[in-house]
């Protein structure tokens, strides 16, 4: 009989994103770069500082994401829950401790690429980097099977600016959809970069 199982990945998280701005943005706001965060909250008052019209940063923080978008939890600091339909919890550990469970740590790690900032685009130019530190249930998604085999799970890993964030997770060799979770933030970090040579 086939059987509904909900994963939940909760922990310490990240939401990143990077975007490309102009050669005059970025030489006002690496001045001015205490003030940023002021700005991509659109908090800053722009007249009062006699802000020059081709520096005004006109969109929100989160729409700086052209260039790369990332969000997901902490590896290090990762709880998986898996529980069945009758809310039964079938599995409630860090990953590490799951990696335990197969002969092969590989069989249930999927490392990706790293992405370290300001020299990992295809592109040159100026950028913004916004970074949102955060608590709280990163992944929810759900699959379906005869059964719940702890070998036939599988995360994927990224490795951004040196942490380690899981972005995805596999069931039966199958990709779970997240749905999406509930977690607040508690710290961020906004920059200005530029990335002379294409990789």
């Amino acid at each position: 009989m086939v059987k509904k199982y909900i994963i939940e990945i909760s922990g310490s998280g990240v939401e990143y994103g990077v975007g490309k701005i102009t050669n005059e943005q970025y030489k006002y706001w690496e001045r001015q770069e205490d003030d940023l965060a002021s700005a991509l909250n659109n908090k800053y008052n722009y007249k009062q500082n006699k802000t020059p019209e081709s520096c005004i940063l006109k969109n929100y923080y989160n729409d700086y994401q052209d260039i790369a978008s990332y969000s997901g939890p902490l590896l290090e600091d990762a709880t998986i829950k898996i529980f069945d339909e009758t809310g039964q919890i079938l599995l409630n550990t860090g990953p590490y401790k799951i990696a335990e469970k197969f002969e092969n740590e590989d069989d249930f790690f999927d490392s990706g690429e790293e992405f370290h900032c300001w020299n990992n685009y295809d592109v040159s130019g100026y950028f913004i980097k916004w970074r949102l530190d955060g608590t709280g249930i990163y992944f929810r998604g759900e699959f379906r099977s005869n059964e719940f085999l702890i070998q036939k799970l599988k995360i994927s890993i990224f490795d951004i600016d040196n942490d380690r964030i899981i972005d995805g997770v596999f069931y039966n060799a199958e990709r779970v959809f997240d749905n999406g979770g509930e977690w607040s933030y508690s710290a961020e970090d906004f920059q200005v970069g530029f990335n002379e040579t294409p990789k």
